[in-house]
Protein backbone atom coordinates (compact mmCIF):
# COMPACT_ATOMS: atom_id res chain seq x y z
CA UNK A 1 0.00 0.00 0.00
CA UNK A 2 1.74 3.43 -0.97
CA UNK A 3 -1.15 4.84 1.70
CA UNK A 4 -1.23 3.92 5.26
CA UNK A 5 -3.64 1.41 6.33
CA UNK A 6 -6.73 2.20 8.69
CA UNK A 7 -4.74 0.68 11.93
CA UNK A 8 -3.22 3.32 14.80
CA UNK A 9 0.28 3.19 16.01
CA UNK A 10 -1.17 2.23 19.65
CA UNK A 11 -2.94 -0.46 18.20
CA UNK A 12 -0.01 -2.00 16.49
CA UNK A 13 2.15 -1.18 19.19
CA UNK A 14 -0.44 -3.27 21.35
CA UNK A 15 -0.40 -6.11 19.33
CA UNK A 16 3.60 -6.49 18.98
CA UNK A 17 4.04 -6.33 22.93
CA UNK A 18 0.86 -9.07 23.84
CA UNK A 19 2.20 -11.06 20.94
CA UNK A 20 6.01 -11.13 20.56
CA UNK A 21 6.70 -9.12 23.98
CA UNK A 22 8.50 -6.37 21.36
CA UNK A 23 7.97 -2.70 23.57
CA UNK A 24 7.79 -0.24 20.57
CA UNK A 25 9.28 2.83 21.02
CA UNK A 26 8.64 4.09 17.52
CA UNK A 27 6.29 3.07 14.46
CA UNK A 28 6.77 4.21 10.92
CA UNK A 29 4.82 3.36 7.92
CA UNK A 30 6.92 2.99 4.93
CA UNK A 31 5.49 3.45 1.44
CA UNK A 32 6.71 0.98 -0.08
CA UNK A 33 6.14 -2.35 -1.90
CA UNK A 34 3.43 -2.89 -4.91
CA UNK A 35 0.81 -5.12 -3.15
CA UNK A 36 -2.43 -3.39 -2.91
CA UNK A 37 -3.66 -5.07 0.09
CA UNK A 38 -0.59 -5.24 2.40
CA UNK A 39 1.40 -2.45 4.38
CA UNK A 40 4.53 -1.92 5.78
CA UNK A 41 5.49 -0.47 9.10
CA UNK A 42 9.59 0.04 10.74
CA UNK A 43 9.24 -0.65 14.62
CA UNK A 44 12.13 0.36 16.99
CA UNK A 45 11.63 -1.12 20.13
CA UNK A 46 12.85 0.14 23.01
CA UNK A 47 15.96 -1.83 23.25
CA UNK A 48 17.19 -0.12 20.03
CA UNK A 49 16.31 -3.11 18.06
CA UNK A 50 14.52 -2.16 14.90
CA UNK A 51 11.75 -4.71 13.24
CA UNK A 52 9.91 -4.33 10.02
CA UNK A 53 5.85 -5.30 10.32
CA UNK A 54 3.91 -6.35 7.76
CA UNK A 55 -0.31 -6.02 7.99
CA UNK A 56 -2.26 -7.73 5.39
CA UNK A 57 -6.02 -7.12 4.76
CA UNK A 58 -7.95 -9.93 5.86
CA UNK A 59 -6.22 -13.69 6.18
CA UNK A 60 -2.33 -15.03 4.89
CA UNK A 61 -2.05 -17.94 2.70
CA UNK A 62 -0.92 -19.93 5.33
CA UNK A 63 2.04 -21.47 2.94
CA UNK A 64 3.60 -18.25 2.23
CA UNK A 65 4.64 -17.40 6.07
CA UNK A 66 4.69 -21.40 7.17
CA UNK A 67 7.45 -22.26 4.18
CA UNK A 68 9.73 -19.60 4.72
CA UNK A 69 9.73 -20.37 8.60
CA UNK A 70 10.63 -23.78 7.17
CA UNK A 71 13.28 -23.30 5.10
CA UNK A 72 14.96 -20.66 7.05
CA UNK A 73 14.96 -23.33 9.97
CA UNK A 74 16.40 -26.14 7.70
CA UNK A 75 19.47 -24.34 6.74
CA UNK A 76 18.36 -21.80 4.07
CA UNK A 77 19.70 -18.75 5.95
CA UNK A 78 19.46 -16.28 2.73
CA UNK A 79 15.48 -17.04 3.71
CA UNK A 80 13.90 -13.60 5.43
CA UNK A 81 11.09 -15.37 7.23
CA UNK A 82 8.57 -14.10 10.06
CA UNK A 83 9.01 -14.56 13.71
CA UNK A 84 6.46 -16.76 15.56
CA UNK A 85 4.64 -15.21 18.33
CA UNK A 86 5.66 -15.81 21.95
CA UNK A 87 2.92 -18.39 22.41
CA UNK A 88 4.16 -19.96 18.92
CA UNK A 89 1.33 -18.40 16.02
CA UNK A 90 3.32 -16.99 13.31
CA UNK A 91 0.60 -13.99 12.84
CA UNK A 92 -1.46 -12.68 14.99
CA UNK A 93 -5.21 -10.68 13.67
CA UNK A 94 -5.60 -7.02 14.49
CA UNK A 95 -9.21 -5.19 13.30
CA UNK A 96 -9.36 -7.00 9.86
CA UNK A 97 -5.52 -7.38 8.56
CA UNK A 98 -2.83 -9.82 9.48
CA UNK A 99 0.05 -8.55 11.69
CA UNK A 100 3.32 -10.64 10.70
CA UNK A 101 6.80 -9.46 12.36
CA UNK A 102 10.34 -9.95 10.50
CA UNK A 103 13.79 -9.44 11.73
CA UNK A 104 14.79 -5.92 9.92
CA UNK A 105 16.74 -6.15 7.10
CA UNK A 106 19.45 -3.67 6.53
CA UNK A 107 19.90 -4.18 2.55
CA UNK A 108 19.46 -2.19 -0.43
CA UNK A 109 17.36 -4.20 -3.25
CA UNK A 110 19.65 -5.64 -5.74
CA UNK A 111 17.12 -4.00 -8.62
CA UNK A 112 18.67 -0.48 -7.64
CA UNK A 113 22.31 -1.68 -7.00
CA UNK A 114 22.89 -4.88 -9.26
CA UNK A 115 24.48 -8.18 -8.22
CA UNK A 116 28.23 -9.02 -8.72
CA UNK A 117 29.34 -11.84 -11.09
CA UNK A 118 29.92 -13.80 -7.34
CA UNK A 119 26.74 -13.32 -5.88
CA UNK A 120 24.87 -14.55 -8.83
CA UNK A 121 26.31 -17.30 -8.53
CA UNK A 122 25.45 -17.78 -4.91
CA UNK A 123 21.82 -17.32 -6.18
CA UNK A 124 22.11 -20.02 -8.25
CA UNK A 125 23.12 -21.57 -5.00
CA UNK A 126 20.49 -20.88 -3.39
CA UNK A 127 17.82 -21.43 -6.12
CA UNK A 128 18.76 -24.85 -6.80
CA UNK A 129 18.82 -25.88 -2.52
CA UNK A 130 15.24 -24.26 -2.74
CA UNK A 131 14.38 -26.07 -6.20
CA UNK A 132 15.80 -29.60 -4.09
CA UNK A 133 13.85 -28.92 -1.49
CA UNK A 134 11.11 -32.17 -0.34
CA UNK A 135 8.61 -30.69 2.24
CA UNK A 136 6.94 -32.80 4.95
CA UNK A 137 3.24 -34.02 3.38
CA UNK A 138 1.24 -31.86 5.97
CA UNK A 139 3.11 -28.43 4.88
CA UNK A 140 3.14 -29.20 0.91
CA UNK A 141 -0.52 -29.22 1.63
CA UNK A 142 -0.58 -25.84 2.32
CA UNK A 143 1.21 -24.69 -0.95
CA UNK A 144 -0.40 -23.90 -4.29
CA UNK A 145 0.27 -26.37 -6.66
CA UNK A 146 0.45 -25.38 -10.40
CA UNK A 147 -2.27 -25.55 -12.56
CA UNK A 148 -1.20 -24.06 -15.42
CA UNK A 149 -4.63 -21.87 -15.76
CA UNK A 150 -3.52 -18.21 -15.89
CA UNK A 151 -5.25 -16.37 -12.96
CA UNK A 152 -5.57 -13.40 -14.89
CA UNK A 153 -7.11 -14.44 -17.64
CA UNK A 154 -11.21 -14.57 -16.41
CA UNK A 155 -10.19 -10.96 -14.48
CA UNK A 156 -9.09 -9.50 -17.79
CA UNK A 157 -11.90 -10.08 -19.60
CA UNK A 158 -14.23 -9.32 -16.70
CA UNK A 159 -12.33 -5.73 -16.89
CA UNK A 160 -12.96 -5.67 -20.38
CA UNK A 161 -16.61 -5.77 -20.11
CA UNK A 162 -16.90 -3.59 -17.08
CA UNK A 163 -14.73 -0.48 -19.07
CA UNK A 164 -17.11 -1.18 -21.84
CA UNK A 165 -20.01 -0.91 -19.47
CA UNK A 166 -19.50 1.36 -17.52
CA UNK A 167 -19.37 5.15 -17.59
CA UNK A 168 -15.54 6.42 -17.14
CA UNK A 169 -15.79 8.10 -14.03
CA UNK A 170 -12.65 9.82 -12.78
CA UNK A 171 -9.13 11.03 -14.28
CA UNK A 172 -7.88 7.72 -13.57
CA UNK A 173 -10.53 5.37 -14.69
CA UNK A 174 -10.86 7.57 -17.91
CA UNK A 175 -7.11 6.80 -18.15
CA UNK A 176 -7.32 3.28 -17.90
CA UNK A 177 -10.42 2.97 -20.14
CA UNK A 178 -7.99 5.05 -23.16
CA UNK A 179 -5.29 2.21 -22.47
CA UNK A 180 -7.43 -0.40 -22.42
CA UNK A 181 -8.82 0.62 -25.99
CA UNK A 182 -5.15 1.22 -27.37
CA UNK A 183 -4.18 -1.99 -26.51
CA UNK A 184 -7.28 -4.04 -26.75
CA UNK A 185 -5.93 -6.32 -29.37
CA UNK A 186 -3.14 -7.24 -27.62
CA UNK A 187 -4.37 -7.44 -24.60
CA UNK A 188 -6.96 -9.98 -25.54
CA UNK A 189 -4.08 -12.18 -27.58
CA UNK A 190 -2.24 -11.90 -23.94
CA UNK A 191 -5.38 -13.92 -22.34
CA UNK A 192 -6.16 -16.43 -25.28
CA UNK A 193 -1.86 -17.08 -25.56
CA UNK A 194 -1.72 -17.73 -22.25
CA UNK A 195 -4.86 -19.97 -21.91
CA UNK A 196 -4.25 -22.00 -24.85
CA UNK A 197 0.04 -22.25 -23.47
CA UNK A 198 -1.68 -23.63 -20.11
CA UNK A 199 -3.18 -26.39 -21.60
CA UNK A 200 -0.31 -27.60 -23.82
CA UNK A 201 1.75 -27.74 -20.69
CA UNK A 202 -0.62 -29.51 -18.37
CA UNK A 203 -1.39 -31.93 -20.82
CA UNK A 204 2.58 -32.82 -20.63
CA UNK A 205 2.37 -32.89 -16.60
CA UNK A 206 6.42 -31.24 -15.61
CA UNK A 207 7.73 -32.17 -12.89
CA UNK A 208 7.29 -29.73 -10.38
CA UNK A 209 9.96 -28.24 -7.43
CA UNK A 210 9.42 -25.76 -4.57
CA UNK A 211 9.64 -22.35 -6.19
CA UNK A 212 9.61 -18.88 -4.94
CA UNK A 213 7.53 -17.61 -7.39
CA UNK A 214 8.37 -13.89 -7.92
CA UNK A 215 12.28 -14.29 -7.71
CA UNK A 216 12.96 -10.72 -9.42
CA UNK A 217 15.80 -8.56 -8.30
CA UNK A 218 13.05 -6.67 -6.62
CA UNK A 219 12.76 -9.31 -3.60
CA UNK A 220 16.31 -9.76 -3.23
CA UNK A 221 18.23 -7.58 -0.44
CA UNK A 222 22.16 -6.90 -0.79
CA UNK A 223 23.48 -6.68 2.80
CA UNK A 224 26.15 -4.60 3.61
CA UNK A 225 28.59 -7.36 3.22
CA UNK A 226 27.30 -8.24 -0.11
CA UNK A 227 25.24 -11.27 1.58
CA UNK A 228 21.88 -11.96 0.06
CA UNK A 229 18.96 -12.06 1.66
CA UNK A 230 15.31 -12.94 -0.38
CA UNK A 231 12.09 -11.47 0.60
CA UNK A 232 8.27 -11.59 -0.34
CA UNK A 233 7.10 -15.15 -0.55
CA UNK A 234 3.39 -14.71 -0.94
CA UNK A 235 3.84 -16.16 -3.85
CA UNK A 236 5.75 -19.72 -2.99
CA UNK A 237 3.79 -22.53 -4.51
CA UNK A 238 4.73 -25.79 -6.86
CA UNK A 239 5.32 -25.74 -9.95
CA UNK A 240 8.12 -26.22 -12.98
CA UNK A 241 11.80 -24.77 -12.46
CA UNK A 242 11.08 -22.37 -14.95
CA UNK A 243 9.05 -20.11 -12.85
CA UNK A 244 11.85 -19.27 -10.76
CA UNK A 245 14.43 -19.74 -13.86
CA UNK A 246 12.76 -17.24 -16.32
CA UNK A 247 13.72 -14.60 -14.27
CA UNK A 248 17.34 -15.46 -14.19
CA UNK A 249 18.84 -14.36 -18.41
CA UNK A 250 21.27 -12.41 -20.10
CA UNK A 251 24.78 -11.91 -19.43
CA UNK A 252 24.50 -12.57 -16.09
CA UNK A 253 22.92 -16.24 -16.71
CA UNK A 254 26.29 -18.22 -16.98
CA UNK A 255 27.37 -17.07 -13.66
CA UNK A 256 24.21 -18.32 -11.94
CA UNK A 257 24.25 -21.61 -13.66
CA UNK A 258 27.43 -21.66 -12.27
CA UNK A 259 26.07 -21.85 -8.59
CA UNK A 260 22.49 -23.39 -10.00
CA UNK A 261 23.77 -26.53 -12.49
CA UNK A 262 23.66 -27.51 -16.21
CA UNK A 263 20.01 -26.69 -17.07
CA UNK A 264 18.21 -26.79 -19.87
CA UNK A 265 14.47 -24.38 -19.79
CA UNK A 266 11.57 -25.83 -21.65
CA UNK A 267 10.62 -23.04 -24.10
CA UNK A 268 6.93 -23.86 -23.99
CA UNK A 269 6.94 -23.66 -20.39
CA UNK A 270 8.68 -20.28 -20.28
CA UNK A 271 6.41 -18.69 -22.94
CA UNK A 272 3.20 -19.99 -20.55
CA UNK A 273 5.19 -17.81 -17.63
CA UNK A 274 5.75 -14.72 -19.80
CA UNK A 275 2.25 -14.63 -20.84
CA UNK A 276 0.75 -15.75 -17.08
CA UNK A 277 3.11 -12.84 -16.12
CA UNK A 278 1.61 -10.77 -18.68
CA UNK A 279 -2.21 -11.08 -17.71
CA UNK A 280 -1.53 -11.00 -14.06
CA UNK A 281 -0.08 -7.78 -14.59
CA UNK A 282 -2.82 -6.49 -16.82
CA UNK A 283 -6.22 -7.97 -14.07
CA UNK A 284 -3.59 -6.65 -11.01
CA UNK A 285 -3.17 -3.25 -12.24
CA UNK A 286 -6.62 -2.92 -13.94
CA UNK A 287 -8.23 -4.02 -10.83
CA UNK A 288 -6.68 -1.86 -8.69
CA UNK A 289 -7.91 1.27 -10.46
CA UNK A 290 -11.17 0.41 -10.69
CA UNK A 291 -10.80 -0.38 -6.26
CA UNK A 292 -12.39 2.70 -5.04
CA UNK A 293 -11.44 0.91 -1.50
CA UNK A 294 -7.93 1.85 -2.64
CA UNK A 295 -6.10 5.45 -2.44
CA UNK A 296 -5.70 8.27 -5.08
CA UNK A 297 -1.77 7.48 -5.21
CA UNK A 298 -1.68 3.87 -5.45
CA UNK A 299 -4.40 4.32 -8.51
CA UNK A 300 -2.48 6.53 -9.78
CA UNK A 301 0.58 4.09 -9.75
CA UNK A 302 -1.45 1.77 -11.08
CA UNK A 303 -2.24 3.49 -14.14
CA UNK A 304 1.42 3.81 -14.73
CA UNK A 305 1.95 0.41 -14.16
CA UNK A 306 -0.72 -0.41 -16.30
CA UNK A 307 1.09 1.69 -19.40
CA UNK A 308 4.35 0.71 -18.75
CA UNK A 309 3.57 -3.54 -19.45
CA UNK A 310 3.36 -2.09 -23.01
CA UNK A 311 6.34 -0.16 -23.11
CA UNK A 312 10.01 -1.89 -24.53
CA UNK A 313 11.69 -4.21 -22.29
CA UNK A 314 8.63 -4.76 -20.32
CA UNK A 315 6.76 -7.88 -19.53
CA UNK A 316 4.50 -7.64 -23.25
CA UNK A 317 7.71 -7.66 -24.92
CA UNK A 318 9.18 -10.29 -22.71
CA UNK A 319 6.46 -12.33 -23.76
CA UNK A 320 6.90 -12.04 -27.22
CA UNK A 321 10.49 -12.69 -27.29
CA UNK A 322 9.66 -16.12 -25.45
CA UNK A 323 7.01 -16.66 -28.44
CA UNK A 324 9.81 -16.34 -31.22
CA UNK A 325 12.01 -18.57 -29.26
CA UNK A 326 9.22 -21.17 -29.06
CA UNK A 327 9.25 -21.07 -32.41
CA UNK A 328 12.88 -21.17 -33.27
CA UNK A 329 12.66 -24.09 -30.75
CA UNK A 330 9.83 -25.80 -32.69
CA UNK A 331 11.49 -25.38 -36.48
CA UNK A 332 14.70 -26.82 -35.09
CA UNK A 333 12.96 -29.72 -33.74
CA UNK A 334 11.13 -30.80 -36.57
CA UNK A 335 14.23 -30.56 -38.47
CA UNK A 336 16.13 -33.05 -36.16
CA UNK A 337 12.71 -35.08 -36.69
CA UNK A 338 11.43 -34.85 -33.04
CA UNK A 339 8.22 -33.51 -32.22
CA UNK A 340 7.39 -30.12 -32.12
CA UNK A 341 6.66 -28.20 -28.43
CA UNK A 342 5.99 -30.44 -25.69
CA UNK A 343 6.79 -29.47 -21.95
CA UNK A 344 9.12 -32.02 -20.44
CA UNK A 345 12.87 -31.57 -21.49
CA UNK A 346 14.21 -29.99 -17.98
CA UNK A 347 16.19 -32.43 -16.39
CA UNK A 348 15.08 -33.38 -13.01
CA UNK A 349 15.66 -31.45 -9.96
CA UNK A 350 19.00 -31.15 -8.81
CA UNK A 351 19.45 -33.35 -5.34
CA UNK A 352 20.12 -31.78 -1.80
CA UNK A 353 18.07 -30.39 0.56
CA UNK A 354 18.25 -26.76 2.15
CA UNK A 355 21.90 -25.80 3.31
CA UNK A 356 22.74 -28.36 0.82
Amino acid sequence: MKERPPLSDGALAGTLAEGWGVAAASVEFLPVGDDSQAGSFRVVAGDGRRWFVKVRRGPVEPGAVLVPMFLRDHGLGQVVAAVPAAAGDPWRPLDGFTVLLYPWVEGVPAMERGLAGGQWVALGRFVAALHGTVLPPALAATVTREAFVPWGAGPVRALEARIDRDRPGDRLRQELAGLWRAHRIEIGVAADRAERLGRVVAAARPRLVLCHGDLHTANLLVEQRGRLAVVDWDGVLLAPRERDLMFVAGDHRARFLEGYGPVTLDPTIVAYYRWEWVVQELADYGGRVLDDRLGAETRRQAVAEFRGLFAPGNVVEAARAADRRLGLSRARGRRAGRPAGGAGGSRPPPPGRPGG
